[in-house]
């Protein structure tokens, strides 16, 4: 019984992997699954990119991240990115719209941007103040691709489970099986084997193992 218990957990955690697998393929048309979360990225820059003219304008940065977005790129490569985009639109005319952003004096962040444009060496104070500039910048962008990362996650996982659900429905309905469909003993069969497959595909062959493992384990102790 431990054995055909095996094999039904490496069955529903294969077709878990099947669900995940088709969900992927979902970038291809026009990014499917992986466009989750890129929402809270864009309301972030929108905070902090200032919207004066001068390289690259709002619409352009964000098609920049987003393309990085939805190729993968690692995340901490990708809060660089943003900040890099946000740091070269730093300038006289757009402190004013960042202190409000970050929460820092106007007046002073104004000041220490004029100073770096006209290649002033700054003092101490200046140092801190694009220091701490640099800190809240980092983590704002830290806490929106967070959010979104974990977004992502959880519409991959929310798609896997639909997914699998349906195959395990059509699967059922494919096998012998009471008619009407419908809320009969096998389709509720063919549920419970869908909702289960994709939270148990991580650990479907480990499980498996140990339950082989087990079997051996207590034909041994049997001897």
């Amino acid at each position: 019984m431990l054995e055909s218990l095996s094999d039904l957990i490496i069955a529903v955690g294969a077709l878990g992997t099947a669900s995940y697998g088709l969900v992927d393929v979902s970038k291809a048309f026009g990014g499917g699954v992986s466009n989750y979360g890129f929402a809270r990225i864009a309301a972030t820059m929108r905070k902090l990119y200032p919207v004066e003219s001068g390289p690259l304008d709002l619409t352009e940065a964000l098609d920049e991240l987003r393309a990085s977005w939805l190729n993968g790129k690692p995340m901490a490569d990708q809060i660089v990115q943003a900040r890099g985009l946000i740091k070269l639109r730093f300038d006289e005319a757009s402190a004013p719209a960042l202190a409000a952003a970050t929460g820092l004096d106007a007046a002073r962040l104004t000041a220490v941007a004029g100073k770096i444009e006209a290649g002033t060496p700054l003092d101490d104070g200046g140092k801190a103040l694009l220091d701490r500039f640099d800190q809240i910048v980092t983590a704002l962008l830290d806490g929106a691709y967070q959010h979104a990362d974990q977004a992502y996650r959880n519409a991959a996982k929310a798609w896997a489970v639909a997914v699998s659900l349906g195959l395990a429905l059509f699967g059922g309905w494919l096998l012998p099986h009471s008619d009407p469909y419908w809320f009969t003993p096998e389709f509720w069969q063919a549920v419970i084997v869908g909702l289960l497959a994709t939270p148990l595909a991580p650990v479907s062959k480990d499980l498996a193992n140990a339950l082989g493992a087990g079997v051996k384990a207590l034909q041994a102790a049997r001897k």
